[in-house]
């Protein structure tokens, strides 16, 4: 009964993977194209991303025994940029 059941499942699981990717691509666009939401929520996303991947090359880098300027930072990332790897991150694929 349990081995019959399994094809189901299987089968269950890869429609609702072949369901959510347009959904999940109707949401970035949304996301990105909507002023507020992309103003807002993806720049801030994609900001606060850069800044952890900058201080963790950082902190590679000063473990490599290379060391940086005392007042190194995050260089912003430009608008375009931001929105379309804010959308990225939050978009599921």
């Amino acid at each position: 009964m349990v081995v019959d059941q399994f094809p189901m499942f299987r089968l269950a699981t890869l429609l609702a993977r072949q369901l959510s990717s347009p959904v999940a691509t109707r949401i970035k666009r949304y996301a990105v194209g909507n002023p507020k939401v992309g103003g807002r929520v993806c720049r801030c996303v994609a900001q606060s991303y850069h800044e952890c991947e900058w201080m963790a090359r950082t902190w590679a880098l000063k473990m490599a025994g290379i060391s940086l300027p005392k007042n190194a930072r995050a260089p912003p990332l430009r608008d375009q940029t931001a929105l379309n790897l804010g959308g990225d991150l939050l978009g599921i694929r």
